[in-house]
């Protein structure tokens, strides 16, 4: 006898088969006096077990189960999902982009002649290098280093609320 057959059997006894499996069930215990026997067997069983009462644990039982359960939770340590080095090389890179924009804003203001007060050489470097950037470059990079951001704030978050549940 198969496995699937046996699965087929017992998925008849417990009525969980469908009218068309039901029918091709009674068909082949009809036709195979094997299979027959074995359902018959697997009735037998079924109705036996249904007629036994069910065992309730012992009151002491679940109170050790109980008494384990805040132990086996504090087992469990929960990891932040983002590791600290990706926070410390997001956070230069933030702290780049900013540097950069103000860099090109500085390039921008010289440009236009607006101001000329305004004179930060490092800033200025760094708006020069990166002042050929397109603006979906900075929006991109801008929507990246903010969703990122949300997405560590709300690891840590997470991580307060579950361990003080535990």
């Amino acid at each position: 006898m198969k496995e699937q057959d046996i699965h087929h059997i017992w998925k008849y006894l417990d009525n969980e088969a469908t009218p068309s499996e039901r029918g091709q069930l009674q068909k082949r215990a009809t036709d195979d006096e094997a299979f027959n026997a074995e359902l018959q067997t697997r009735q037998q069983l079924n109705h036996a077990l249904q007629q036994m009462e069910t065992e309730q644990p012992s009151m002491r039982f679940m109170m050790n189960v109980m008494d384990k359960l805040p132990q086996l939770y504090k087992k469990i340590i929960i990891k932040p999902l983002v590791k600290p080095i990706w926070v410390k090389g997001f956070l230069y890179t933030l702290g780049a982009l900013a540097i950069a924009y103000a860099g090109a804003v500085v390039q921008y203001m010289q440009s236009t002649e607006k101001t000329t007060s305004i004179s930060l050489p490092g800033v200025e470097a760094v708006g020069n290098a990166l002042a050929g950037l397109p603006t979906q470059v900075w929006v991109m990079l801008g929507v990246l280093c903010f969703s990122y951001l949300f997405f560590v704030i709300l690891d840590r978050q997470l991580k307060k609320r579950f361990a003080k549940k535990s």
